[in-house]
Parts: C-alpha cells; structure tokens; sequence
C-alpha cells in the first residue's frame, strides 16, 4: 500500500507542506514485513519526537497493545462501521487512514504474517508502519517498563495517529 491509495488524516491533509513531508517518509523505505510478505509497509526510524507522540497517545489512552486484542477490536469496529451503512443504506466513503499498527523490529516470521493479514484486512483505514531500529524489548523499556511484553502497538484515535504521522517528519532519528 502506498499513499496514493489512500487518504491521510484530514489533520494531516490540511497542510500540504507537511502531507507531503509525510508521504515521502511513509514512501522512502518500504519492503515487506517478512521475506516472503506481499505487502509492503513503510519501515521508519525511531525517533524522540515519535516517542513523544506514542507516550501522549498511551498517556490518553489512545493506543492498544497486543496483536490478538488489536485484531478483535479492529473487527469489531468493522462490523460497526457495517452495521451503520447498512441501516443508512450507504456506501462506504473513500479510504481515510485512522489507525496505526506499529510494528518493532526483533519479531518472528509468524507474528509478521499474522500482522500482514490484519494489514490487508482493514488496509482501508489501518496503516503499518515498522520500527528499523527497535526490536520489541527496547519499544516496551522505552514506553512501559522493561518487563513489558509490546509487540504491536495500534493508534486507536485519529488525532494520535496524525500526531504519530506528523512526528515522523519532525526531526532526525534519536539513538
């Protein structure tokens, strides 16, 4: 998926200095999250201006952990969004991303195709971005606490995600 098969935030879309910014970032370095994977997502580096961004989000409650739970809600959010065209008797409006699934590097062949399945399901509102530079236990010292087991995080409001999305552009990467 790339940007052009998709809208951005509509925060982030307002300003088109810094949607461009972000395009180009999300469009720099993609590859598939596994060798075989068929999906390409953008893979970024981590910065301090993102971590900024992702401690806000969790400190709001913004953001979901854990691949299985993510999975369910992103479903059951589906089914809603289902539910109410069908008793409005609409069609869905075009693709806007609203969440993030955010990815740390470290992980297993599985979970990364477990991953790009979720991807492809919900690829018109849900957006995949990997971490380069982070492998899992690094992602949970740096937000949790370092016995915390992070592997997938999901921006679950779309004013985080165009936090998240704006911070990629923000600086430089942080070591």
């Amino acid at each position: 998926m790339t940007t052009t098969t998709f809208k951005l935030p509509r925060q982030v879309e307002a300003d088109p200095a810094r949607r461009d910014a972000i395009a180009r970032a999300l469009t720099r370095d993609q590859r598939p999250l596994w060798q075989e994977g068929r999906m390409k997502i953008a893979h970024v580096s981590y910065t301090a201006e993102l971590e900024r961004a992702l401690k806000i989000a969790i400190g709001a409650h913004q953001v979901e952990r854990g691949l299985e739970g993510i999975e369910t809600l992103l479903n059951a959010e589906q089914k809603g969004i289902q539910a109410v065209h069908e008793k409005k008797g609409t069609e869905p409006g075009p693709a806007r991303i609203s969440r993030l699934l955010i990815l740390p590097d470290g992980c297993g062949e599985r979970f990364y195709r477990t991953c790009e399945t979720v991807l492809y399901r919900h690829q018109d509102r849900v957006l995949g971005l990997r971490l380069i530079d982070l492998a899992f236990e690094q992602l949970a010292e740096k937000l949790f606490k370092p016995d915390a087991l992070v592997k997938a995080l999901l921006i679950s409001d779309k004013d985080a995600v165009a936090n998240v999305l704006l911070a990629l552009v923000a600086a430089q990467p942080s070591s």
